[in-house]
């Protein structure tokens, strides 16, 4: 069982349009995926500097003493369970007899890299997990990579798991000389999305995923823009409101390109409100 992924997204300011690019894949095998975001309303955006930037990278092999696990805060925080778990004991990893670790930095200048983390497990039954991840964030670009490889037996305490992430957190005002400082508007941010993802090779008989995810929150109202699944007998899309028919959806398998759109979200004219992105795969 094989797994690779990367990741880029781009944010740019272009007046009369706001535009995001992002590029995701997940593990197990992951060619890139590129989601570009543009609001189209006419206004002027002017951009300034929020909380800042966070990058994560997480590889995690072997077999677990313990028997309770959740998501490291950095990637609980802002992605909830997403799929990369630890122990719920001390630090999760060597003290449940776990192997690899985490990187997580933050600072408010880009760019921002994680150094990149890298695991070599022994996994139950004679086999190992090889997986390395890294993440990359600034405000304009969103980046992670991520690969592994697994051999021997799965389990429910059995760990081989990668991840890597990229987020912003930044100030968006929005001016029209036809609306008045503190009136209403919407806005809509769509994404356009391209890339591959895969799990070649997989035993079916284990649960084998790869998973992308996209997602934006604006001045409090959350979304997953984009989200791709794949599992050696399927491949879904369950998260991308617009047009899917780019996109090549098999068992194994998704690659092409989508448009998928957010809700729109209220702001007022003229006043600042917070919008975060974050690219995990």
């Amino acid at each position: 069982m094989s797994q690779s992924a990367l990741g880029r997204a781009t944010f740019a300011r272009q007046a009369p349009q706001l535009s995001i690019r992002s590029v995701a894949v997940a593990p197990r095998r992951l060619g890139p995926l590129l989601l570009c975001c543009a609001c189209l309303i006419l206004c002027s955006p002017m951009l300034a500097r929020g909380a800042g930037l966070e990058a994560f990278a997480g590889a995690v092999g072997g077999s677990s003493s313990c028997v309770t696990f959740g998501p490291p805060p950095p990637l609980g925080n802002f992605f909830g369970s997403a799929g990369f778990g630890v122990g719920t004991t001390g630090n999760g990893i060597s003290d449940c007899g776990l192997q690899g670790g985490i990187q997580d930095v933050t600072q408010s200048v880009g760019p921002l890299s994680s150094p990149p983390q890298s695991v070599n497990a022994p996994i139950p039954g004679g086999g190992s997990f090889n997986g390395s991840a890294n993440g990359t964030a600034n405000y304009g670009n969103l980046a992670a990579s991520v690969s592994g490889q697994m051999t021997g037996i799965t389990g429910p305490l059995v760990f081989s798991e990668a991840a890597g992430f990229g987020l912003f957190d930044d100030l968006l005002t929005i001016t029209s000389p036809s609306h008045a400082t503190g009136s209403s508007g919407s806005v809509q941010f769509t994404f356009t999305v391209s890339g591959s993802i895969a799990t070649p090779s997989s035993n079916t008989m284990f649960a084998t995923s790869a998973d992308a995810l996209l997602k934006l929150v604006v001045a409090g109202g959350s979304q997953n823009i984009f989200h791709a699944t794949v599992f050696p007998t399927s491949g879904t899309v369950p998260a991308c409101s617009g047009n899917t028919a780019g996109l090549t959806i098999a068992a194994a398998s998704i690659s092409g390109t989508a448009t998928c759109s957010s809700i729109f979200f209220p702001f007022q004219y003229g006043i600042p409100f917070e919008m975060k992105g974050g690219l995990l795969v």
